[in-house]
Parts: C-alpha cells; sequence; structure tokens
C-alpha cells in the first residue's frame, strides 16, 4: 500500500473535495473507482465512499472546507447511477482490510439498495472477531436491502440475538420487535430489566415508536421508577424522552407530577439535571467541532484549534465539576470565568459597543466582540462602561436537544 506524505495526502484531499462539489455522474465515477485502488490510504478511501453518501443526504457543513450549508449542483448523480458504479466494487470494499472503509462500505449497501451484497453482509454479522460498528453497519444494511426474502437476514438476526455485543445484540432486538410486533414489549421489557445499558436505551427508543397501550404502560412503569429516583442516572433523560414521545393519560399525569416538582425546585439547573450523566463523549465533540447553530469552536480554542472570544477549554473536565459544565451552557452568566467578563461601553458618538477586554492601556481599551472582531476604543470616547452579560449566547442550549446536550456535557467532562 502507498502511504502518502502529508503534501500529497492534502492534494487528494482537495481533489476529493472538489468531486463532492461538482457532485455529477463523472465524479461519482472517478470516487468509485479510486476507493478500491489500494494505493490510497484506507483515510482517503473512506473519505472517498462518504462523499458517495453525502450526497444522497448533504451535509449542513462542507467536510472539506467548512463552509455551512454547501451548494452542490442540482443534477447529482441519480441513486441508480452510483449504484450502478458500485456493485461491481462492494464486494471488494466489503473485505476492506480496513474496518472504517468495511463499515462504511456496509453503510453504502444499504443507502444504495445493493442487494448482491446480502451474503457477504450476513456473514460479516454471523463473525465473531468482526469488528463491532462493523456488524451493526451489516445487520442495518440487511434490514435496509429487503433480505428477509433470501432468509440472508433471518439467520443474521439469529446470530445477532446471541452475540456478546451489546450493541448488536440491541439493534437485533429492535429489527426483531418490527418483524414480530406480537412479542415486541415482552422482549424490550426484558431488555429493560437485564440488558446493559445500550441494550436498555435501545429498548427505550424503541418504545417510543411503538404506539401500543402495552409499550405504553411499560414507560409508565419506568416513568413512575424515575419520580421515585429508582433509575440509574445515565438512563433518566432516555426514559424521560420516551415517555413524552409515546405519551397516555397515564404518562401525561406523571409527566405532569415531574414537571410540577421541577418548577417548584430552587434550582436554574432543575429540568436539565438528567443531561449531567451519560452522554457520548465522542458525539459530544463533533456537536462541538460542527454543530451549524451551535459551532462552540468559533470562539473556544481546544488543542490549539478555534476562536479567542471564550475561555479554553483544555483539561477543562479535570478542572470543572460536570454541573458547572452544565450551568456554562444552559446559563452562562451566572458565573463567568475570571477575564472573560463582558463590558458594554456607551461612546459619544451614541454608539453602544458590547464585548470582552483584551487589551487595556493608558490611551483606551480593545474589545472583542462575539464574533471575534476587535474594536479599538480610546477613553475620550467613553461616555459610561459597566459589566454586562457572558458573551456566549443564552440560547446555545435552545439549539440543542437534550440527548445533543447530554453528549456536549460528556465531552467537556472528558477533557482531562
Amino acid at each position: 500500500m502507498l502511504v502518502l506524505p502529508e503534501p500529497t495526502r492534502l492534494f487528494w484531499r482537495r481533489v476529493i473535495g472538489a468531486n463532492f462539489l461538482v457532485a455529477n455522474s463523472q465524479a461519482a465515477s472517478r470516487l468509485a473507482e479510486r476507493a478500491v485502488d489500494a494505493r490510497f490510504d484506507a483515510a482517503l478511501r473512506l473519505e472517498m465512499l462518504r462523499v458517495l453518501r453525502a450526497w444522497l443526504n448533504p451535509p449542513a457543513t462542507d467536510p472539506f472546507l467548512g463552509r455551512l450549508n454547501p451548494v452542490l449542483p442540482g443534477s447529482k448523480p441519480s441513486r441508480g447511477e452510483v449504484a450502478r458504479l458500485l456493485r461491481p466494487r462492494i464486494g471488494r470494499l466489503l473485505a476492506d482490510a480496513n474496518a472504517s472503509v468495511r463499515g462504511e462500505a456496509a453503510h453504502l449497501a444499504s443507502d444504495y439498495r445493493l442487494d448482491e451484497a446480502a451474503e457477504q453482509l450476513s456473514a460479516m454479522v454471523a463473525q465473531p472477531d468482526e469488528n463491532s460498528h462493523v456488524r451493526v453497519a451489516a445487520l442495518e444494511a440487511l434490514a435496509q436491502i429487503g433480505s428477509a426474502k433470501s432468509g440472508k437476514l433471518a439467520a443474521a438476526l439469529k446470530a445477532a440475538l446471541t452475540s456478546r455485543d451489546d450493541r448488536l445484540r440491541s439493534v437485533a432486538r429492535r429489527l426483531q420487535a418490527r418483524a414480530a410486533p406480537e412479542n415486541a414489549v415482552s422482549m424490550l421489557g426484558a431488555a429493560l430489566e437485564r440488558g446493559s445499558l445500550v441494550e436498555q436505551r435501545s429498548a427505550l427508543a424503541t418504545l417510543a415508536e411503538w404506539q401500543t397501550e402495552e409499550a405504553r404502560r411499560l414507560l409508565a412503569t419506568w416513568l413512575e421508577r424515575l419520580l421515585d429516583d429508582r433509575v440509574p442516572a445515565a438512563l433518566k433523560l432516555d426514559v424521560l424522552e420516551a415517555a413524552r414521545a409515546n405519551k397516555s393519560a397515564a404518562i401525561d399525569r406523571l409527566l405532569r407530577q415531574y414537571e410540577r416538582r421541577i418548577s417548584s425546585a430552587n434550582d436554574p439547573l432543575a429540568a436539565f439535571r438528567v443531561c449531567l450523566q451519560g452522554g457520548d463523549a465522542k458525539r459530544g465533540r463533533d456537536i462541538f467541532l460542527r454543530h451549524a447553530q451551535v459551532r462552540c469552536v468559533r470562539c473556544h480554542r481546544v488543542g490549539g484549534y478555534g476562536g479567542d472570544v471564550g475561555p479554553p477549554i483544555d483539561g477543562v473536565g479535570r478542572k470543572r465539576s460536570r454541573e458547572y459544565l452544565l450551568e456554562s451552557l444552559v446559563a452562562p452568566s451566572r458565573r463567568i470565568s475570571e477575564g472573560y467578563e463582558t463590558l458594554v461601553v456607551e461612546l459619544t458618538d451614541g454608539r453602544t459597543l458590547t464585548g470582552i477586554v483584551k487589551r487595556r492601556d493608558t490611551n483606551g481599551l480593545t474589545l472583542i466582540d462575539g464574533t471575534g472582531r476587535t474594536t479599538r476604543v480610546d477613553h475620550e470616547q467613553i461616555v459610561r462602561q459597566r459589566a454586562g452579560p457572558s458573551a456566549m449566547p443564552d440560547d446555545v442550549s435552545k439549539h440543542l436537544s437534550m440527548f445533543q446536550l447530554r453528549d456536549l456535557v460528556a465531552y467537556l467532562a472528558s477533557l482531562r
């Protein structure tokens, strides 16, 4: 395998990025052809495969240039065109030496309905030494491409349900519930009582979608446990959100009781405490870096990368508690880090500037606002100045789901 030096790697990333934006049949052909070329290392081939998937559901951020809402041509290659290019190559991709490439290939088989991959996908699910993420992707692909007719899905489900991999068991149980709905709730209830945290969460997510009275009774039972503080901290949010998604008269009554308890507490974090434990730090990092509405990295620096409007967050998980981190997200003005206090300055020309003082000398001061723009203000221009609220927007948490908020807390807590 040819391991490319960094300048060449950067060149090829630009080529891949250009093909992503061109988004025509020729670009698809180039990417599909080179994705199976062993002269390119796995990281580059993985990016090629991700572009082929991204055309089906374009991302909010350009994965190569970081621009928001990348504009792709209206004449993107059709699903059929890309499928035709992938069919003779999917077998090699699923057998690749790199697990990430195999997993992405399974996603492609799912997205482009590549039926000919069914036998290989089924074998991957049954292989206990295969990477967990790859086995899950293979099982989901089998379900998506509709391989039940060939019996491949049934065989894969059987292997997955007896696997030692709890993530694989969770996905298999969800798919089995759809295939045999008459047994679904009892099977999901057993997972809630005896399964791992991964299995419990998967069961609750499935119950949230299961619009039956039996499912609602089970959710009401777990909501009662939540009110009695008999649910593990890492599972509380999952119980609450599942109940909110699948309501009944009993669930409504219990939710009102929960809301009354929250509103009566003299605690600004009361409604968010279910986000303190159980998040996924990897997903939280992605939110920190890439979430279109939040993108914390515009103002905060981590690992030498990011903005300077807010304090750097390296080591913040070692220095601060999870409660402090949560509060900084949902009520940023309650406690502002030293040196990052906001100043509101009224000027002689009628303007009012707000920002953090980055420099102060005998002649005046330099403010940096929430966009990172700096403004020099001389002392004789200032009519009045006062302390202002945090430069961090108060509505950051409004752009995130509770699950995303939990993941972001987990990421910040992991920075040690």
